[in-house]
């Protein structure tokens, strides 16, 4: 599988929709998008997960010659988000209220089970990434959801080894340690 491609894809079929999606009232929007024979499926349309492909396809993308693509989505993200920066924060906050939620959920799976559910921590991850980056996103942020996601930071720090980065090694100058140093080791419960 060309995992550039499938980001870069992804991200094509859902940059014509942002506006619409960023104006609209859901926070997860159900999209299909064919995937190629050995590819996983998409995920729905949310920022979050639009902001952790537009990351991965620059991790994957440093091993390209052409960026072209790349380069054309970076800049219609930047007219997007300065237009409607109100509503790109909002969806933002919303979706990292939500995130925190569903990652919760999982520490406390992974606390009270931990040789179940040890094997998803790699996938789960995903989630405390896509926080990351919508974090990043928010100008005014909310102090409790803020201080529910340091919590829960002390929460995993508390039984986590620092180690080996968990995705692919491409990704790893796109997140660097400290600031992404969930993805850089596992937890030990």
């Amino acid at each position: 599988m060309d995992k550039y491609h499938y980001e870069l894809h992804y991200l094509q079929v859902i940059l014509p929709q942002l506006e619409n999606y960023l104006l609209g009232t859901d926070l997860y929007r159900m999209i299909f998008i064919p995937a190629q024979r050995g590819e996983p499926s998409y995920p729905s349309l949310s920022l979050g997960a639009f902001l952790l492909s537009l990351k991965k396809a620059h991790g994957y993308s440093k091993f390209r010659a052409n960026q072209t693509e790349l380069t054309k989505i970076d800049a219609e993200v930047i007219t997007l988000r300065q237009h409607w920066r109100q509503a790109w924060e909002n969806k933002a906050l919303r979706e990292m209220q939500n995130r925190a939620n569903l990652w919760q959920s999982y520490l406390s799976e992974l606390i009270a089970n931990p040789n179940e559910q040890m094997d998803r921590f790699t996938y789960e991850v995903r989630q405390r990434v896509i926080m990351e980056l919508l974090r990043q996103e928010i100008v005014s942020p909310n102090e409790s959801v803020m201080a529910n996601l340091d919590l829960l930071d002390q929460i995993l720090r508390s039984s986590f080894q620092t180690g080996e980065f968990v995705w692919d090694t491409e990704l790893k100058a796109e997140f660097p340690s400290p600031a992404y140093w969930f993805l850089w080791g596992k937890p030990y419960f």
